[in-house]
């Protein structure tokens, strides 16, 4: 294998593929260029811009010796701050560091004289060099790509100059929706001696192909950089099992892969059958959280604000689209003014806040604010929050009283950090979770009960099961976790309650981990997930590691479209993946076998 190289990269060009499309063109400029160690199937990494510690691998698209310029596609996913979507804003001239080529580059076969290459959405960046290398070898070849939308498609100058036209399908095509693997089938019918096929794309898709190229008793190559992380072989993220149940690793070994060598089973856990023309599957993603008791909540969307983003004025200007219920923020007994100043900390993936759960006070929410909530025509949850065990009760006791509050469901908070008495400092203790539970139980009986627990704990089962145990019919995991930030030149905290809470995307592998771990328990009652979610794909994440509804917080102050994006993101998951409705994707974490 060719050495790679490292070393700062020019930008000598950027651009988006197409308007809205969020796929970016990046042309780099190498000083030392080695066209030989630009090898198709190879590719390139790129190192972080946000300060992360992971670099991410980029397969290379194109080359142009005489300029000494590689060409890459990066496709932006996450919050503002995420490597993807600074990359994307670099412009020409910048510098940034990369190093590779890296991975084993394509051979021809020897004994192949057509080809048929199938891309799969974003998977179409890893075959253009490909297809370079087969024509100049005079080699015949027919390039297949299908993607969701027109938007999707790139990479047109490329195989302009190497003067291919591809043949293109589009699920959501109005008048001939279909997937890739149709036109592979198609492709098939007439049968070609000396054929294979190269595929990349999603994991689905190249397991489809594998069948297909089995049916026809054809060679078979699949390009499986979706696995890729580190691109250097330090994480063993990328390990793909063989038939002979070794391992291999993507970044070093591959990306492309002989699809006969690979173990089906265990690199996609549930194929899945790709079908052409498949009716749109219905958008029912309703749910119903089935508390204690025969209590229910029914939430048209299983996706929420989170409480403390959404104040009563926003709500009333502009009630957010495409969301099960609006949450409220924290109502204590007696009028709260909050924490001091400065309450807020921004960084590179979320923030640090200790606003300290600020508010009017029972009396005069339930006068003047429940009104208004209930006046919005949408699912209400009351956020509840106490400095003693008696304050949770009392507040319960007076909202229950209300003939105002209607079938608003509560949500007790014992897991705010950034209050001095009560809060946290109840979630972190099972005999004190179960009073509070116990109190706010007591004074309504008959309600739809959340308990919303900290992540800042040791062990969160006992916790979890002490709030069961007292009456909950859900558990919101989690809240934000105790951090603090510095200012060098003053040399002071940058919260002035010195620590608060931090929230964003980087806390979403904690409370990620934390909701599996009380799924896995099996107390009985539903989860909601909420930590660092800012995409469709950080929903799913949850889902499938056992939450049955999900909270979004600080992705919200940046994107308020994110409940639109998640909802189109989930229901073409749906679709895809042959899925008939959410719920039926809870839990469905394909596990390893102990």
């Amino acid at each position: 294998m060719p050495e790679k190289i490292s070393q700062e990269a020019t930008i000598a060009d950027i651009g988006e593929s197409s308007p809205g499309s969020e796929i970016y063109q990046l042309r780099l400029k190498i000083k030392n260029f080695d066209e030989a160690n630009v090898g198709a199937g190879r590719f390139v990494v790129l190192k972080p811009l946000n300060g992360a510690t992971m670099v991410r691998p980029f397969t290379i698209a194109g080359k142009d010796a005489k300029k000494n310029e590689l060409t890459i596609f990066i496709k932006t996913v996450g919050g503002k701050n995420s490597n993807t979507r600074l990359y994307a804003k670099l412009k020409p001239g910048d510098k940034i560091s990369i190093s590779g080529p890296q991975g084993r580059a394509f051979e021809l076969l020897p004994e192949i004289d057509n080809y048929l290459l199938v891309a799969g959405g974003t998977g179409q960046a890893a075959l253009f060099l490909l297809a370079e290398k087969i024509i100049s070898a005079g080699k015949k070849l027919e390039f297949l790509v299908g993607v969701k939308k027109e938007s999707e498609l790139f990479g047109a100058d490329l195989l302009e100059k190497i003067k291919i036209i591809p043949k293109i399908i589009k699920q959501n095509d109005p008048i001939a929706p279909g997937l890739v693997t149709d036109l592979l089938a198609k492709s098939l019918w007439l049968k070609k001696p000396r054929t294979a096929i190269i595929a990349c794309g999603p994991r689905p898709m190249l397991k489809a192909v594998y069948d297909l190229a089995c049916f026809n008793k054809l060679p078979c190559l699949v390009s499986v950089e979706e696995l890729m992380a580190c691109g250097a072989g330090s994480c063993k993220g990328c390990a793909v099992e063989m038939t002979d149940g070794k391992f291999a690793q993507a970044c070093q070994d591959g990306p492309l892969f002989d699809a006969y060598w690979i173990n089906w089973d265990k690199f996609i856990s549930q194929p899945t059958t790709l079908l052409a023309g498949k009716k749109q599957l219905d958008d029912n993603l309703k749910v119903l959280l089935r508390g204690q008791e025969n209590r229910q909540l029914e939430l048209k969307f299983p996706w929420m604000i989170a409480s403390g983003c959404l104040g009563l004025e926003e709500a009333t200007k502009n009630t957010p689209k495409n969301i099960g219920a609006l949450v409220t923020k924290g109502i204590k007994f007696e009028k709260k003014s909050g924490n001091p100043m400065p309450r807020l900390c921004e960084l590179p993936q979320g923030m640090i806040n200790s606003i300290g759960l600020p508010g009017p006070g029972t009396e005069k929410f339930i006068a003047e604010n429940l009104p208004r909530w209930t006046n919005l025509n949408q699912r209400l949850i009351i956020n509840i929050a106490g400095e003693t065990v008696g304050e949770y009760g009392l507040v319960t006791k007076r909202l229950e009283e209300s003939e105002k509050i209607g079938k608003a469901a509560l949500e007790i908070n014992i897991s705010c950090p950034n209050v001095s008495q009560g809060g946290m400092a109840f979630g972190v203790d099972p005999y004190e979770t179960f009073k509070v539970v116990q109190s706010v139980r007591q004074s309504a009986p008959g309600r739809f009960i959340i308990v919303k627990l900290t992540p800042n704990v040791t062990d969160i089962i006992p916790i979890a099961q002490a709030a069961v145990e007292a009456g909950a019919d859900a558990l919101t995991i989690g809240n934000t976790l105790l951090a603090m930030d510095i200012d060098i030149k003053t040399r002071r905290p940058k919260i002035g309650r010195v620590v608060g809470g931090y929230s964003g995307q980087g806390i979403l592998p904690v409370i990620l981990r934390l909701v599996h771990q009380v799924y896995r328990a099996n107390l009985g009652v539903p989860i909601i997930g909420c930590g660092g979610i800012s995409s469709g794909e950080d929903a799913l994440k949850y889902f499938l590691a056992g939450a049955s509804a999900i909270m979004v917080g600080t992705a919200w102050f940046a994107n308020k479209n994110i409940f639109s994006e998640i909802t189109e993101t989930i229901t073409k998951y749906l679709q895809t993946n042959n899925v008939a409705n959410l719920q039926d994707l809870i839990g469905k974490l394909d596990l390893p076998k102990q």
